[in-house]
Parts: structure tokens; C-alpha cells; sequence
């Protein structure tokens, strides 16, 4: 299933993988797996598990998701927003990006307030993805640091936004 699921992602379909390997497509058997409600209860326990993380974490949890049930979601549920619909899960949380929603951002934030370096020219240098997530959810880094997220990460906000403006 993880090499299908590979030549999915690389190639855009199986059959595409073994021309690109000079292997006629003929020559292998591709067999649909079978589902059973095991596997249903499997995917939504994994669904709400990878929604709950943060971060990257989420993001990795999210992708190895989307490899493992591709074939169930594409054949039984139709697509991962209908899954998402039918599990209860919000559907921006099982993104492929690290920080899909405000609270993403703001618990990327802290993260960095928390190890005591959130300089702001810092996060842009070492976690671009949080600065653009930031930037696209809130519009500014002003926004994200009025929602108080630490006395110190404010005033540092607050101060990166005095630099830039001038």
C-alpha cells in the first residue's frame, strides 16, 4: 500500500509509475482492498486523533493519514471533505500545511515564547511557514499580537511592526 501510495504522490497514478519503470501495466494484477466498518472506526479514530495535534505535528499526522486511507476515502466516502463532514472533523484541521487555523499560529507562537526566543525576525528566519500562516489568517503581526499571547511577544510584535512601518 505505501509503495501505491508513493506512486500516487509522484507520478499521479500507478499505472503512470510502471510505464515510468518500463513495466507494462498489463503484466500486474492491482486489486482493490476490501473495507469492512473496522476500518471506518480506524479512520475516524485516526481522523480526530491528527485534528487534535498542532503544528507540524499535525501536518505530518495529516499526510500519513491521507496516505493510508486514500483508497478508502476515494472509494467509499468520495472525498476528505465529506469524510471530514461525516467523522465531524473540521476540515482545514487535515490540512497538509503546518498551520492551517488561528489557533495553529497561536499555539506556534507560544511554542516560540515558550523556549524564550520570540523575536520575530527569528520565527521569519527559522519557521517561515508560521510567519506566512500568520500573515494569511490575521493579515498582520499586529493582529496576531493583540490576541495576547504573552506580555513579551506583544511588545516584540508590537516593536517589529514600529521597524517595518518606519
Amino acid at each position: 500500500m505505501v509503495l501505491n501510495n508513493a506512486a500516487y504522490r509522484r507520478f499521479g497514478s500507478y499505472v503512470k509509475a510502471l510505464q515510468a519503470a518500463g513495466i507494462e501495466s498489463n503484466q500486474v494484477w492491482l486489486r482493490t482492498p476490501k473495507y469492512g466498518p473496522k476500518h471506518f472506526d480506524e479512520l475516524k479514530a485516526e481522523m480526530k486523533r491528527a485534528a487534535s495535534m498542532h503544528g507540524h505535528e499535525r501536518t505530518k499526522a495529516a499526510q500519513e493519514l491521507k496516505d493510508r486511507f486514500r483508497h478508502l476515502v476515494s472509494n467509499r466516502l468520495g472525498n476528505w471533505r465529506k469524510a471530514c463532514r461525516k467523522f465531524g472533523v473540521k476540515f482545514d484541521t487535515l490540512a497538509v500545511y503546518p498551520y492551517a487555523t488561528k489557533e495553529d499560529v497561536l499555539y506556534g507562537l507560544r511554542q516560540w515564547a515558550q523556549k524564550g526566543s520570540a523575536r520575530i525576525t527569528r520565527i521569519q528566519r527559522e519557521d517561515p511557514a508560521l510567519v506566512h500562516s500568520a500573515y494569511r489568517l490575521f493579515d498582520s503581526w499586529g493582529r496576531v499580537a493583540r490576541c495576547r499571547l504573552s506580555a513579551k511577544l506583544t511588545v516584540r510584535c508590537n516593536a517589529f511592526l514600529d521597524q517595518r512601518v518606519s
